[in-house]
């Protein structure tokens, strides 16, 4: 969207950002789930109207992908223990 960083804070979004409609909103939601390896759901794609929303859904995908990893590596480490 070509908007320099410094100009960014939590409030920024379609209302104060001119390039910001529904497509560059898409392309921007795509970015961030190939950037950190997460997948929006609709909900909160829909849900998105500023950058704090981002923010929120983006740690809410990463808590949870912490999470998975976590009872992964448990798990392996059931399964693999010798009794």
């Amino acid at each position: 969207m070509d908007v320099p960083v410094t100009t960014l804070n939590e409030q920024s979004g379609p209302e104060n950002i001119e390039k910001w409609d529904s497509f560059n909103g898409l392309v921007l939601v795509d970015e961030i789930e190939n950037h950190f390896n997460v997948k929006f759901s609709l909900e909160e794609i829909i849900d998105v109207k500023t950058v704090e929303d981002i923010k929120k859904h983006l740690k809410t995908c990463l808590y949870f992908k912490i999470m998975l990893g976590e009872l992964i590596i448990k798990r392996n480490n059931i399964i693999n223990k010798k009794f």
